[in-house]
């Protein structure tokens, strides 16, 4: 479903609706990603022009589009956020190795570490083998 199909128009919103804005993940600079984040927010006040509208984490002009939400929308913007995360994480991962080596993890962290990086690998090594 495509993300315009969910628009609200803004002459249907009122004061106290719950709508949900588009954000794309960070994920690095020049990169995008197929999903964006959903945000819930709740409209606290519409201009009479309907020129600015002011929700719970900011304002918004009449260019801006709010959302209604669906399961597949709400699961494609857990995706989004994961991918995020995971972004997060390497860049984590390699900051902390340029900083302490791998001398600065415990033994027993490491056994866990390449666990957890050897199940990893098998998900990328299947998308190896298409």
């Amino acid at each position: 479903m495509l993300l315009d199909e969910l628009k609200i128009e803004q002459d249907d919103l009122k004061v106290g609706d719950v709508v949900y804005t588009s954000h794309h993940p960070n994920i690095g600079v020049w990169v995008s990603f197929r999903y964006s984040k959903m945000r819930k927010e709740v409209i606290q006040r519409i201009t009479p022009k309907r020129t600015k509208i002011v929700t719970d984490y900011g304002e918004y002009t009449n260019r801006d589009h709010f959302y209604r939400m669906t399961d597949e929308l709400k699961k494609q913007s857990e995706i989004a956020e994961a991918t995020e995360n995971i972004c997060d994480d390497l860049a984590k991962i390699d900051q902390f190795i340029k900083k302490h080596s791998y001398k600065g993890i415990h033994d027993e962290d490491m056994l866990n570490v390449k666990n957890h990086m050897n199940a990893v690998r098998k998900i990328l090594d299947s998308y190896e083998q298409e």
